[in-house]
């Protein structure tokens, strides 16, 4: 249920929530929690830190002898993942590591490695503060100011953050605006144009990062689900997909259930649909001309009756 739930939204409060559950289950499936929670909702600014804490807690819960080197070592891994994260009470975090590393001074570590690679994450930290305070201040209900003010935040600090980082942030905004459409469409175009080859490192398993195109579009229809713009979105990329010709039309079919306001939302649906009949049709086939010729048929009589 809480992985059904966090596949839909994105929502540290629940993930929160499921972090708790973690700490009630065995080994295997606590490891399991974790390696979905951390490497996607430690990037949260507000309460992301609560997540590495409760795993700080979780893990020497379980580790019931003393801190030996190896599990030193993976705690100080942890705190460093979390410390070059531009989060929320940075400064209660690095307080917390120099106690831990005082408190195990037998074992040898690079510190001031860390603490430089911590002092440009601080700086990255007062440009992330700025923007977070602000969305912060705006009312629930002023949906277009959250969004423009995300995509500024975003737009202005992509080159410092890492793409996790900004993804949570499209993330964030997707879930506080789920009924706006262009928050989706700016979804779902960050994610076509990200480099092709970029992936998630093998260690991060959460499933936010292994997502498609396809994947978000079916979750912003079900938002959405009368927005013309993302069913043409959605054809071009079954296109794109080389999906069966089946699943472009079916998308057509539940694109024309929706009553629109105007004819404009549907003729666009159509006319992409037809587009994309006409790049696919083998015109050596008469078969496949006079299905052709038949769409145009219809959605010339659908249009017309309708409008």
């Amino acid at each position: 249920l809480f992985q059904t739930a966090l596949n839909d939204y994105y929502s540290i409060e629940l993930a929160i929530d499921y972090a708790t559950l973690a700490a009630s289950c065995n080994n295997e499936l606590a490891t399991e929690i974790w390696n979905d929670l951390l490497p996607a909702y430690g990037y949260e600014f507000t309460k992301g830190r609560l997540i590495w804490s409760a795993w700080r807690e979780d893990f020497m819960r379980r580790e019931k002898e003393d801190v030996d080197e190896e599990k030193f070592k993976k705690i100080v891994k942890r705190f460093k993942e979390e410390l070059l994260l531009p989060l929320n009470d940075m400064k209660v975090t690095y307080a917390e590591f120099r106690e831990f590393s005082d408190k195990h001074s037998s074992f040898n570590f690079d510190r001031a490695s860390i603490d430089e690679e911590v002092k440009n994450t601080r700086k990255i930290h007062q440009k992330v503060l700025s923007y977070e305070q602000k969305l912060k201040k705006i009312d629930d209900k002023s949906h277009r100011e959250r969004i423009q003010t995300y995509k500024i935040y975003i737009e202005s600090l992509a080159e410092d953050l890492e793409e996790e980082y900004v993804q949570i942030l499209y993330e964030r905004m997707i879930t506080s605006c789920c009924l706006n459409e262009s928050a989706w469409m700016d979804y779902i175009h960050y994610i076509q144009n990200r480099p092709k080859d970029w992936a998630p490192v093998e260690s991060n398993k959460s499933m936010i990062f292994r997502q498609t195109e396809l994947d978000i579009i079916n979750r912003a229809l079900r938002n959405c689900s009368w927005s013309a713009d993302l069913y043409v979105e959605k054809m071009r990329v079954l296109e794109v997909e080389q999906k069966p010709r089946l699943e472009v039309q079916h998308t057509l079919e539940k694109a024309c259930t929706i009553q629109y306001k105007s004819a404009e939302p549907l003729v666009k649906i159509w006319i992409e649909y037809l587009s994309y009949l006409i790049r696919n049709t083998n015109y050596e086939d008469e078969k496949q001309k006079e299905i052709l010729r038949s769409n145009f048929d219809l959605a010339w009589n659908k249009i017309g009756r309708a409008h």
